[in-house]
């Protein structure tokens, strides 16, 4: 049976360690395409060097600071433009 995430979109906060990494290789499993953001620069970048080329394909990363209120609001307006103009 097909997974009803499979081809769709989500985006986690702090998926370089922790919930949000277990949360987006979770997701990726399932067939989803993701946004991954987190401070942390060195650990996404870690999570996209574990990716096979298929799941990589499916993961776009940006260091955003969620502790900044506007940031995450910017990054999710920004990802939401550019997947409008895809269309």
């Amino acid at each position: 049976m097909a997974s009803s995430i499979a081809n769709k979109v989500f985006m986690v906060m702090g998926s370089a360690s922790g919930m949000g990494l277990a949360t987006a290789t979770t997701l990726l499993a399932k067939g989803a395409f993701l946004g991954l953001c987190d401070i942390n620069q060195d650990g996404l970048s870690k999570l996209i060097q574990s990716l096979n080329e298929p799941q990589r394909n499916k993961v776009i990363t940006q260091v955003v600071d969620i502790t900044n209120r506007p940031a995450p609001h910017s990054y999710t307006q920004r990802k939401r433009n550019s997947a409008e103009s895809t269309e």
